[in-house]
């Protein structure tokens, strides 16, 4: 998903109204999706967005360090004063909307956040049935509040040079839920491997799987893995 071009800031037309306008545009999207059930789609999106707008924001120091002039002795604060040359008026309202988009990028960030915690808090992970710290494989067995069990397998990250998206949950089927079948699905998988660890996962609340429970899943087994 793309709701802002990945270059909508450097691309012509460099015309500062509207760019901006397409900047509130996309914010005024990406509060719709938010409430409409999207999470990951957003998160990836907007902070590849704030990546690259920190990137220009540090090189626009840099280069204004690079290129000021000294300018005197500021006699009363005893500090260096400085001049700069007159820039571009395209580069400059590149500037200037880059820090409107970072704000406006943050804003969205911090209420993606607020709902990737909402669904965090209704995601219960307990590692059944005890917890094998050597083995690097895994099941996610997640019980969805229409008492369905999904089964997704995963192969544990690096936990010194991964994070919590390179975990990646891949689906192997589903059935009813209940103790008898985890029982039998434990018990015929270790009959063929002892590499697996298995996690009972329970959901609380009705979200949207692939938008939402799968991604804060992956980061609560992942800092689950870290702890465990």
């Amino acid at each position: 998903m793309n709701v802002l071009d990945p270059n909508w800031l450097t691309i012509e037309p460099h015309d500062f109204e509207l760019k901006y306008y397409k900047l509130l545009a996309a914010e005024k999207t990406f509060t719709k999706i938010l409430k409409d059930g999207a999470l990951i789609s957003i998160l990836d999106e907007v902070e590849d967005h704030l990546l690259e707008m920190y990137k220009i924001k540090h090189r626009k120091e840099e280069i204004d360090v690079n290129l000021r002039v000294l300018k005197g002795i500021n006699l009363d604060t005893m500090s260096l004063e400085y001049e700069y040359p007159e820039g571009d008026k395209h580069i400059e309202d590149m500037y200037k909307l880059c820090d409107k988009a970072i704000d406006i990028l943050e804003d969205i960030h911090k209420k993606v956040r607020v709902v990737f915690r909402l669904v965090e808090r209704s995601i219960n992970i307990t590692e059944i049935p005890d917890i094998k710290r050597t083995k690097k494989l895994g099941y996610a067995l997640v019980k969805t509040p229409e008492d369905i069990m999904k089964i997704y397998s995963f192969k544990v990250p690096s936990l010194l040079t991964e994070n919590w998206k390179d975990l990646n949950l891949k689906y192997e089927g589903e059935t009813v839920y209940d103790i008898r079948a985890i029982s039998l699905f434990i018990s015929k998988v270790e009959d063929e491997s002892s590499d697996y660890r298995f996690f009972r996962c329970s959901v609380n609340a009705e979200f949207d799987m692939d938008e939402r429970v799968l991604p804060v899943l992956k980061f609560k087994l992942y800092n689950h893995l870290r702890a465990n």
